[in-house]
């Protein structure tokens, strides 16, 4: 079984109201590294993860920096429709997390509940998010969607 804890970025400035942003690179905010660093640590005590993706943008590099894990990979090229299936070829066994943005998580989410692309804003994705993916074969479960931790 590959498990996928997918996490989004931390809180950057200007994040409200929701939009597309692109590719413009922008650091995390004070909140964004706080809520970072205790996602990492929640991390570190549910999970082992074996491996680690981050899109290649600053917040989501910061927010991926502080989870351990055995190396950080990067995962840019592939579209999100084959992100399941990418990474359950690289990992057929183990929890791999997954660092990346609002709205291709919203589309992996989607992907794994077999929802259609107009479901989209039925799906939450606040800063510093945690969902959980469980694939067996065929079988795809989301175990936990949207999950924060408070930051004070």
């Amino acid at each position: 079984m590959t498990r996928i804890v997918l996490v989004r970025h931390g809180h950057v400035e200007g994040i409200a109201p929701e939009r597309f942003r692109g590719r413009r690179d922008v650091d995390l905010s004070a909140l964004g590294m706080r809520q970072a660093r205790i996602t990492a640590q929640h991390i570190a005590q549910q999970w082992r993860p074996a491996a680690l993706y981050s899109s290649p943008l600053r917040r989501c590099l910061q927010t991926a920096a502080g989870i351990d894990c055995a190396g950080l990979e990067e995962l840019n090229a592939a579209r999100m429709a084959d992100v399941l299936r990418l990474i359950c070829e690289r990992h057929p066994q183990g929890t791999v997390v997954v660092v990346g943005h609002n709205a291709c998580n919203r589309v992996l989410l989607l992907q794994a509940l077999d929802r259609p692309l107009s479901a989209y804003w039925r799906v939450g994705q606040d800063p510093c998010a945690v969902s959980e993916i469980e694939i067996s074969g065929t079988v795809i479960t989301v175990r936990r969607m949207n999950e924060t931790h408070p930051t004070d």
